[in-house]
């Protein structure tokens, strides 16, 4: 929303947020165990320069920490495809009709419910389905990132598979915690084109 009305800069901004998109993510995954390294990374050393914490903490490899550090890389990752597929979505918009709301008196949440999220949802939904894939796929940024760590924290359906597979031998094992979580993906997704379907007809 903040894009789509910024008129100055917009292409600069916009370049700026694709940049997780912009590169492999071997490289993003070694470049964010760079920042959060105990010994030598950025963040850690700015912390404790600042007196935020007495010595350079390890997020990765703190039980505590590890989970939401990951999750926040996870969403910076997923952010940029959000925002070039919504931004697109909300340009399509028709500006008549939040001029006729105002004229009718609608406030600015009412406009965002009824005009915004009525013709972008179907975006978001789809949105949602292709990075629910993408999330329960994802081996390689976490692999590179934690592998799984510290103990179990980090730990997903891919890595697990692949850790039961290759480190203990057990092939039938990790194919079939593959299969379920293809079957859970396949319910998952059809639920929400279910969804998807839905609002498409009360669209018509």
């Amino acid at each position: 929303m903040a894009l789509n009305s910024i008129r100055r800069f917009a292409g600069l901004y916009r370049t700026l947020l694709i940049v997780p998109w912009a590169f492999p993510p071997i490289i993003l995954a070694f470049a964010w165990k760079w920042i959060f390294n105990d010994v030598y990374g950025f963040l850690p050393s700015l912390l404790t320069v600042l007196g935020i914490t007495e010595t350079n903490a390890a997020p990765l490899a703190d039980p505590q920490l590890a989970f939401w550090v990951v999750l926040g890389i996870n969403i910076w990752f997923g952010a940029p495809l959000f925002m070039v597929n919504i931004l697109s979505a909300l340009k399509t918009i028709p500006q008549e009709q939040y001029e006729a709301a105002r004229v009718d008196g609608a406030t600015g949440i009412q406009q965002f419910l009824f005009i915004t999220v009525n013709h972008i949802r179907e975006v978001i939904g789809l949105l949602v389905i292709l990075r629910t894939i993408w999330v329960f796929n994802n081996f390689d940024m976490l692999y590179l990132l934690t592998g799984g760590g510290p103990g179990n924290m980090t730990t997903t359906l891919p890595i697990y598979a692949y850790q039961t597979g290759w480190n203990l031998r057990l092939l039938g094992s990790a194919s079939a915690i593959t299969v379920l979580l293809l079957i859970f993906l396949l319910i998952v997704t059809g639920l929400c084109f279910k969804l998807l379907s839905k609002w498409e007809k009360e669209r018509e």
